[in-house]
């Protein structure tokens, strides 16, 4: 068979499902292969692999911060590229804050794609049991330290606890890789405390994504899985360090991918690196309104 389109994508799972929003109808006319760069940790395959029609059959022998240096314009008609090899990324563009819609302008946007989501099982029966709202929550991304690491373990606890009190009797939901070593500590802590919650740490992401779902709110550390709310519809609050000194050139991202009406209505929620007590009246104001009743 003949190679068709080769992408070399960024090593996120949010990079990635960015291109592919832009290239779900190409792919049903042409082979679409996405090769993700082997930055550590190698995350992105499984979830390349819940998209229709998209070849994903190992990792590029490339790490990403050369692999950019390559991409190609965002002003490109992907339906016209010859067969081959191509580094393609969003990430500079919708950082200087230009709309994904506007990227590859030649090819549609789906800002809320299928996924092909394996069946469901004993995990989404167990949480499916759970009486009332389910409060889903992800702290921490693997390597993020210093001043990228945002809030600690007590900062976390502090927060989901004033959500709790604004939103009644919940059972919090915590999903995660294992290394994600804050969301572990924010889900004991919590326990240790008296708090109902339900750990699903190291699960493949088809059946992480399976969970979002029966979520009725998101909380999450800049991550693929925040990204990946929207696509889902989910009501989630993000935060961006996008707003710190030495990252502003980022800033643009709060506004460019979500669904523009999700960003209106407060359904998705992109916000600030800020304190806890920032973060809560954010909720309250725009946030609350949109966690679904059980």
């Amino acid at each position: 068979m003949a190679p068709g389109l080769q992408f070399i994508v960024p090593p996120g799972i949010g990079d990635t499902g960015w291109i592919y929003s832009k290239v779900e109808a190409l792919a049903l006319q042409r082979r679409v292969s996405f090769f993700p760069c082997n930055d550590p940790p190698r995350r992105a395959l499984p979830y390349l692999q819940l998209l229709p029609n998209i070849y994903a059959p190992g990792y590029a022998n490339v790490a990403y911060r050369n692999s950019r240096k390559l991409i190609l314009h965002p002003g490109a008609d992907l339906s016209k590229l010859a067969n081959g090899t191509y580094h393609v990324s969003l990430n500079s563009h919708l950082e200087a804050g230009r709309r994904l819609e506007e990227a590859f302008p030649a090819q549609a946007t789906n800002l809320h794609y299928n996924m092909k989501l394996p069946a469901s099982g004993g995990l989404e029966k167990r949480l499916d049991e759970e009486p009332g709202l389910r409060i889903g929550f992800y702290c921490s991304s693997n390597r993020h330290r210093g001043e990228l690491r945002f809030w600690d373990t007590a900062q976390w606890v502090q927060f989901l606890e004033g959500v709790k009190k604004e939103v009644g009797p919940c059972t919090f939901v915590a999903v995660g890789a294992p290394y994600d070593d804050r969301t572990v500590d924010v889900a004991a802590r919590l326990t240790s405390v008296g708090h109902h919650v339900l750990s699903f740490f190291g699960q493949d992401i088809g059946h992480t994504m399976n969970l979002m779902l029966r979520m009725h709110y998101f909380f999450a550390f800049p991550s693929g899985l925040g990204i990946s709310a929207d696509v889902l519809n989910l009501p989630c609050m993000m935060w961006f360090w996008g707003n710190l000194p030495r990252h502003g050139h980022m800033k643009g991202i709060f506004t460019s991918w979500a669904d523009p009406k999700n960003l209106e209505s407060g359904q998705m929620l992109v916000a600030p690196y800020d304190s806890v007590e920032a973060g809560l009246k954010l909720f309250v104001e725009r946030g609350k309104r949109h966690v679904k009743p059980a």
